[in-house]
């Protein structure tokens, strides 16, 4: 789970719609997003990043993506 990211956008009062919006997918696939059940893509990260305007390290829960982030850049 991305605790740092949920809550970040908890504190923020936006939505999993208002997210999901964002990068453009749906609601669902970023709730799976958001809960480490899928991977962000690197597009994503980047839109995250520059919305909460803080860095990787302050908004993803990086001993658990950093699995998923190696899996990304294998397919790439």
């Amino acid at each position: 789970m991305n605790i740092n990211l949920k809550t970040l956008r908890l504190a923020g009062k936006i939505s999993i719609k208002d997210m999901a919006k964002l990068l453009n997918i749906s609601s669902v696939t970023y709730s799976r997003k958001e809960n480490g059940k899928y991977p962000f893509t690197q597009y994503e990260i980047n839109k995250i990043i520059d919305f909460f305007e803080k860095p990787y390290e302050k908004i993803f829960n990086t001993q658990c993506h950093e699995m998923k982030q190696k899996d990304i850049n294998k397919s790439a």
